[in-house]
C-alpha cells in the first residue's frame, strides 16, 4: 500500500505533537527563572499548559487512529484508506496547540509589561 496521504498526516501530527511537548517542556523548565507573581499571568500560564496537554493527548489519539487505519489495510491490493476518522482528533490538536501558543505569547507579554512597569520604563 503506497498512500502518501497517510504518511503526510502522520508526519504532520508528529510535528505538532513535538511542538506542543517542546513548548510545554521549555516553559516548565524556565518558569522558575521568571519572577512574576501576578495572579492573572499565572492563571494564563496554567490554562496554556492545560490546553497544550490537550493538544498532546489528541496528537497521541490521532497517531493511534492512523495506526488503526493502516494496520488493517496492509493488503497491497486494497486502495488507500480514507482518513476521515483522523480529522476530528487532529482538528482538536491543531486548535488547542494554536490557542496554547497564543496564550504563551500573552503570558510573555504580561510578564514583560509588568517587568517594565517595575523598572519605570513605561
Amino acid at each position: 500500500m503506497d498512500c502518501q496521504a497517510i504518511a503526510l498526516a502522520n508526519d504532520l501530527v508528529k510535528e505538532v505533537l513535538t511542538l506542543s511537548t517542546g513548548l510545554l517542556a521549555f516553559t516548565a523548565t524556565f518558569r522558575k527563572d521568571v519572577k512574576d507573581n501576578g495572579s492573572v499571568s499565572v492563571a494564563i500560564l496554567i490554562v496554556a499548559w492545560i490546553i497544550l496537554l490537550v493538544s498532546v493527548v489528541y496528537g497521541i489519539l490521532s497517531l493511534m487512529t492512523i495506526v488503526g487505519i493502516v494496520v488493517p489495510a496492509t493488503d497491497p491490493g486494497k486502495p488507500c484508506p480514507v482518513l476521515t476518522s483522523v480529522t476530528g482528533p487532529f482538528k482538536v490538536q491543531i486548535v488547542s496547540f494554536g490557542l496554547g501558543a497564543i496564550l504563551m505569547v500573552v503570558y510573555a507579554g504580561l510578564v514583560l509589561l509588568r517587568r517594565d512597569k517595575k523598572r519605570g520604563d513605561l
